[in-house]
């Protein structure tokens, strides 16, 4: 959410159809009034009903203590009264009212029934004078709410209602945990509840059991009777029957909600789109109750105008008229497009994409805007801030890039789809970082959308469905098809969207694995253990729980074809996880306890899985412990049409509080899902906590023996290293090598794989390889001929299953040594991994940090450049440490041989030869070799006068070191020297033609040293002048005024100059 929950309007005027209509701009202005919300799709007069019996309905509204409540408006459905001071009304009625209800006062929590708002009583039937009572609780009045509106959700069989259930309302409630605490929820679906089905309504109104806030319903025309022909007042008695009165009102915040029936029923194909003359008094009556400047929410099916601009409901302006005075929002659906009209300076509508997509065949409706709901941010009595939400996605997910080619009738050009987007927004485009204008506006098909309903491709849920255009299309035509295209969009409440084509890596991004599970090595036969009994998993440091369900799956062998590399190279190709096909029963899943996730932060998460067949969508629910409770991530797997296979799941983003020692992730398939799913190969990626780089400033209160130094405070750093250097890189200039392990003969297997050159602390280091299933040097043999290009070396078999999990791995010890490398030359056979990358770490606590740049790829059965290091430097974060762990770590399945045969078996082999780590002896100031400071700031003494020092800093937290600062350099002052020369004897001015400051000397001085600084005394540059040389260049200064001082044989001139 957004730092800033609601901002300010800006009010834009356009001339829309031929009439003045006004869009709200980026900033648009406070909007005060009224909501309307429509939702559902597609005409006859009806005779009006005549009462036959009148009687009064008394009754109170009051407290559970039975306090009476004043000033409540009641009604039943023809008639409106407020209760009195003590709580008690009366109100005349007739035999027409099916009910009596209330419009519950803001500062009263909504009453209501598993989330289904119960603020009426039936009353149908009614002939004699009857009593009514209403008990409210007592609340603080909402400040900041959130209207989630759902537009033709439209279950219509068991499969849709099933979406709709694991789906919709879940995602919903997410979003709602997603807010601050003091942030109200409160949900309105639009009409077209079920689709004419409604022997389906227990199992909608169940769904509404997994929200933790009421939510309203409005009628449509699919929520009529169709069995009840030619009656509009008795065609809507069913969902009376769950759902109560089909208009009404209710009040939150500074705002004034009311629901319509526009609806006039005659038949399933016939009905008008109309509002009832009964309606219209009663909203007249209801808003007499209303401050003209509360916001106004007025929810109906029909849209008051259709996309095409023409009208909607017939009689809106019998509608507008009454509204008159207010500002109104009207929100609708029906239509199954979305759309915005602006209807005059103070009346706008939203129409809403479906919920149900195009009745629940696949993700997206035919013109590609995904299946979603509306979301209405309030403060007050403003409206602040609309976003449309996609089921299952993140917030930001407000459009679709396609790059050149994927639509045909623009095949140059990249398209975007803003399926939100109307006139005002911004649509921009960048293309290699470079700002190129707004994209173009057209009008065409979504390549997602086409591709799905069209052909042999239509979905079996509805064969019958073809895409259609949307005019929320955008295109460019860049320079260069491969470039990096960023697409911004910046919508009319000032939200901003972007979107990425051929993304470049960030330079600044040091996201790495740092936990993987394969489901264990071995074989998994029959009877299949389930995963409370299979012990094979690849982490010893994990437990596994029933994650609260009844039922666990089984841990079976995992067979992949060669199809699946491209979709899923990182296959393990030993066990999975497998939920079986079943009828409906309880949930079946399994939970991964105690994961380690303090060292990283903004962690994601990936897995993979086997999709059964071609047709259907495989169902599995995700959560994640954040030491307190289990937390659902919501996501969508491959669209529907998608073959059958292994595939990756989509990147989940954990919040914060994922990011601790003890995550657990559970995955369950719910007790509705009738079909079978497979997961393996769950992967955890994050950014190290301590890696990257503190932020240091520049030296204050420099004098002749020192300075203070200071830095930025560093997340969870408990200490600082503070190297000061009179070297700039902080080293002598010749390397050393630390330990090399370079076999000079053929290796032994058993003996001890030691280093054959090394420096006194890295005698005892030696080589190992986790392959082998020991980590303590067990090696089994040795390779190569001793060969310039076929050197001795080590290698091992063993290397299936062992993606992050077999390595080899040294140690070495780096004290009192800086700018490290590391050299290696590797070869797998042809049934051997062929990706491995470098890591490193500093404790055996530590975590694995990838080494930049050090991605490896082996040829088949051959050393080449792409297996083979030469002088890699090494993090500074592994400067001047006990011992540095070094590991070449396998990170994919895939066999060097390639594709066709794919993954890595247990006669593969992988060799390393030629390492060597190489370092420069530090050469530090005294005392200042890595001194640990507690603080963000040190004040460094001791040092010579009128001398440049160079200084860097790292963080600890006390395992793990980050990479050092950015050097910076600073030069101490000279003592105060009698000035003997004078400007008979030299001159100093500054040249502009050169950028230079110049001196101007009488015969017979020389070996002038000069230095320039600025008016603190901070010496920014100094040289010494040989021979004729007489200028310093400051071209990397500021204009400003400066001191030059030269020092000649110990003589002093100072004069202040101006660049």
């Amino acid at each position: 959410m957004p730092a800033t929950l609601f901002k300010k309007l800006k009010l834009k005027i356009i001339n829309f159809h031929n009439h003045i209509s006004y869009f709200f701009g980026m900033s648009l202005i406070k909007y005060v009034g009224v909501l309307l919300l429509v939702g559902g799709l597609c005409m006859s007069g009806l005779s009006a009903q005549v009462p036959t019996a009148s009687f009064v309905i008394t009754g109170k509204v009051s407290t559970p203590e039975n306090t009476g409540i004043a000033n409540v408006v009641v009604s039943d459905g023809y008639h409106v009264t407020t209760t009195n001071t003590d709580g008690q009304y009366s109100l005349n009625s007739n035999n027409l009212a099916k009910h009596v209800f209330i419009s519950v006062p803001s500062d009263f929590k909504v009453p209501h029934e598993g989330n289904i708002p119960r603020f009426y009583k039936s009353i149908k039937g009614t002939t004699s004078n009857i009593t009514v009572d209403f008990t409210l609780t007592k609340q603080g009045k909402d400040e900041h709410l959130v209207l989630t509106v759902m537009a033709d959700p439209q279950a219509q069989i068991a499969a849709d209602m099933k979406r709709f259930t694991a789906e919709a309302t879940p995602h919903i409630e997410w979003l709602k945990n997603t807010y601050p605490r003091d942030v109200t929820f409160i949900g309105m679906t639009a009409g077209d509840l079920l689709w004419d089905a409604p022997a389906m309504y227990p199992d909608y109104v169940k769904a509404f059991q997994k929200l933790s806030f009421p939510f309203y319903q409005v009628i449509g025309n699919h929520d009529h009777d169709e069995k009840t022909t030619g009656n509009d007042y008795a065609a809507s008695h069913i969902y009376e029957s769950y759902f109560g009165p089909t208009y009404y009102s209710f009040n939150r915040a500074d705002c004034h909600f009311v629901a319509l029936d526009n609806i006039i029923y005659n038949t399933r194909p016939d009905y008008k789109e109309e509002i009832t003359q009964e309606q219209l008094d009663w909203l007249q009556q209801d808003l007499s109750y209303v401050d003209k400047n509360n916001l106004i929410v007025v929810v109906m099916h029909v849209p008051a105008y259709k996309r095409n601009g023409s009208i909607g409901v017939t009689n809106l302006g019998k509608l507008i008229n009454i509204l008159n005075g207010y500002k109104v929002v009207f929100i609708s659906g029906h239509t199954h497009r979305m759309n915005k009209t602006v209807i005059n300076r103070d009346m706008v509508e939203y129409t809403l994409s479906p919920t149900m997509g195009d009745s629940w065949a696949g993700d997206v409706n035919v013109d590609g805007c995904p299946n979603g709901y509306g979301v209405f941010e309030i403060s007050g009595n403003k409206l602040m801030n609309h976003y449309y939400m996609s089921t299952n996605r993140a917030r930001d997910y407000q459009m679709r890039v396609y790059p050149v080619g994927a639509v045909t009738a623009f095949s140059n050009s990249i398209v975007a789809n803003v399926w939100n987007y109307v006139p005002g927004w911004k649509v921009e485009i960048y293309e290699n970082g470079v700002f190129k204008g707004n994209m173009i506006k057209t009008t065409g098909y979504d390549p997602v959308a086409y591709n799905y309903y069209i052909g042999s491709s239509k979905p079996a849920r509805k064969p019958g469905s073809e895409p259609a255009t949307t005019p929320t299309l955008f295109y460019y035509t860049p320079n260069d098809a491969n470039a990096e295209m960023k697409v911004v969009v910046t919508d009319d409440f000032g939200n901003i969207y972007t979107e990425f084509l051929n993304k470049m890596p960030d330079k600044n991004d040091n996201r790495q694995v740092f936990f993987t599970e394969s489901m264990g090595e071995g074989s998994a036969t029959s009877p299949f253990p389930t995963v409370l009994e299979w012990t094979g998993w690849h982490n010893s440091n994990i437990t596994i729980s029933a994650g609260d369900c009844p039922n666990q799956p089984d841990v079976r062998s995992t067979v992949v074809s060669a199809t699946a590399t491209s979709t899923y190279p990182e296959c393990s190709g030993s066990n999975n996880v497998y939920f079986k096909a079943e009828e409906p029963g309880a949930n079946r899943g399994f939970a991964i306890n105690g994961i380690d996730a303090s060292a990283f932060k903004n962690i994601q998460l990936s897995f993979g899985y086997s999709k059964t067949s071609s047709d259907v969508r495989s169902d599995l629910e995700v959560y994640y412990w954040n030491g307190t409770s289990w937390v659902q991530l919501f996501f969508l797997f491959n669209e529907i049409f998608q073959p059958s296979g292994w595939y990756r799941s989509p990147i989940f983003s954990l919040p914060e509080d994922a990011e601790i020692d003890g995550l657990g992730l559970r995955f369950v398939k719910p007790a509705t899902s009738t079909n079978s799913i497979r997961i393996d190969d769950v992967w955890l990626t994050g950014e190290p906590r301590i890696s990257a780089s503190p932020v240091v400033n520049e030296a204050a209160d420099v004098n002749s023996t020192g300075f203070t130094v200071s830095w930025d405070s560093y997340p969870i750093a408990t200490n600082y290293l503070l190297d000061i250097s009179e070297r700039e890189n902080f080293a002598v200039a010749d390397s050393t090598v630390l330990a090399a392990w370079t076999f000079p003969e053929i290796y032994a297997a058993g003996a001890v794989a030691g280093p054959h050159i090394f420096t006194a602390n890295n005698k005892d280091k030696f080589i190992s390889c986790t392959a082998t299933g020991n980590d303590s040097n067990a090696i089994p043999y040795g390779a190569g001929d001793g060969s310039e290009t076929n050197p001795y070396a080590i290698s091992s078999t063993g290397w299936e299953n062992g993606v992050y999990k077999k390595y080899f791995q040294i140690d070495v010890n780096t004290t009192g040594y800086s700018g490290l490398t590391l050299s290696s030359w590797q070869y797998s056979s042809a049934n051997g991994p062929k990706n491995m990358k470098v890591q490193y770490r500093l404790s055996d606590t530590g975590a694995w940090i990838d080494v930049p740049n050090s991605d490896l790829v082996m040829p088949n059965a051959a050393y080449g450049p792409t297996s083979m290091l030469t002088d890699l430097a090494l993090p500074t974060a592994c400067d001047n440490q006990e011992n540095v762990s070094i590991r070449w770590t396998m990170t994919s399945s895939m066999r060097t041989s390639g594709l066709s045969t794919y993954i890595v078996t247990s006669g593969g082999t992988s060799r390393i030869a030629n390492i060597y780590v190489k370092g420069k002896a530090v050469d530090a100031v005294s005392g200042y070799q890595s001194v640990a400071v507690s603080g963000t700031s040190h004040v460094v003494t001791g040092l010579e006068e009128n001398k440049t020092y160079y200084y860097r800093v790292r963080a600890t937290d006390g395992i793990c070191v980050s990479n050092a600062s950015e050097v910076k350099q600073v030069i101490t002052t000279a003592t105060s020297l009698k000035s003997v020369l004078n400007e008979q004897d030299v001159q100093v001015y500054y040249n502009p033609l050169n950028d230079c400051f110049e001196v101007k000397a009488v015969p017979g001085i020389t070996g002038i040293a000069i230095s320039v600084s600025d008016m603190s005394g901070r010496k920014l540059k100094q040289k010494e002048l040989t021979g004729s040389e007489r200028s310093i260049s400051v071209n990397h200064l500021p204009a400003g005024v400066y001191v030059v001082s030269l020092l000649v044989d110990g003589q002093c001139y100072t004069r202040k100059c101006v660049k």
